[in-house]
């Protein structure tokens, strides 16, 4: 299978292709036969992960991630997550199936833990 860009920071292979290293910081690729997804960073291509993930598996990296932001996104399916970082206000967020948009950037007073599943997250979000 030859390597197709998707719009202008994605594209689509097969997980014995060569993929490029001429592509900006951030493009991802998605591997059509494998269901990985692998994001260029650091100069190098580093798997993110499947899509066919399930809430009991875990996923560590030693990156870290930008997120641009965007407009407010669609509801996501029940019982999924998005997260983004609003425009309008620059602040990182989550919204859930009813439409609710939750910063996790301001402070409720006092201590309280924000966990949100980036598992689920990002096997709902297939490139």
């Amino acid at each position: 299978m030859a390597i197709v860009h998707v719009g202008s920071l994605h594209l689509t292979a097969l997980s014995t292709d060569t993929l490029p290293t001429s592509v900006p910081e951030g493009y991802t690729a998605m591997l059509t036969d494998t269901k990985e997804t692998k994001h260029y960073l650091g100069g190098s291509w580093v798997r993110y992960a499947s899509t066919n993930l399930n809430h009991m598996d875990t996923m560590s990296f030693a990156q870290f991630m930008d997120i641009v932001g965007i407009a407010i996104p669609s509801n996501p399916a029940s019982g999924t997550r998005r997260l983004f970082v609003d425009t309008t206000d620059g602040k990182l967020k989550v919204r859930n199936s009813s439409g609710t948009n939750t910063s996790l950037e301001e402070s409720g007073g006092g201590a309280r833990e924000t966990h949100v599943d980036l598992i689920s997250l990002a096997a709902a979000q297939a490139i």
